[in-house]
């Protein structure tokens, strides 16, 4: 056998670096699939966790809680107007909401919005999406229908993958909770 002849067989029967070169080709998507399932499911859970926390805090809203506590108070002889009432009540509220679902987010970029409606057939809500959004709180009266959504960015470390829909690589996760008010 030719020296030629014998190194082309011996390169031939050489499979030694085929694992790395087969590992290679699985390992890119892979790595993938394995960074989409941990983004998504740390995802689901920070929505549930949200979902769980407005559920929560929307029965102060439709038991009365927050209204009966939306009077005007006097302190030092000073009575607060019912701007300021109603500006108090909603921030017990989102510090309600912030106790229940602090181990995940940020209270300061927790936007809640709560509006009230006479009835279900005039309800109507602002589409959230250029993720510019402000709070706004009317908790209606007795029997009123209200919604409350509370709006969170959430920051996404797989960038790659395309899983915001708000600037700077984060995706607005949104909670919402329908009900009609009690006769409080």
């Amino acid at each position: 056998m030719t020296p030629l002849k014998y190194h082309l067989v011996r390169i031939r029967k050489n499979n030694s670096g085929s694992a790395a070169v087969e590992f290679s080709l699985v390992a890119t998507p892979f790595i993938f699939l394995l960074f989409a399932m941990v983004e998504v499911g740390i995802s689901m859970f920070a929505t549930q966790v949200l979902e769980t926390g407005t559920q929560d805090v929307g029965r102060l809203v439709m038991t009365g809680q927050s209204q009966n506590s939306a009077t005007p108070k006097t302190q030092n002889g000073v009575t607060e107007t019912q701007e300021q009432a109603n500006t108090r009540v909603s921030g017990e509220f989102k510090t309600a909401l912030c106790n229940k679902v602090s181990s995940l987010f940020s209270c300061a970029q927790i936007v809640i919005d709560v509006r009230s409606f006479s009835s279900a057939t005039v309800v109507t809500l602002p589409n959230p999406t250029n993720c510019q959004l402000t709070n706004k709180f009317d908790m209606g009266g007795p029997d009123d229908i209200v919604v409350v959504r509370v709006f969170y960015q959430w920051p996404t470390f797989a960038t790659f993958l395309n899983f915001s829909n708000c600037p700077d690589a984060k995706r607005l996760l949104i909670s919402t909770a329908a009900f009609r008010n009690e006769p409080f």
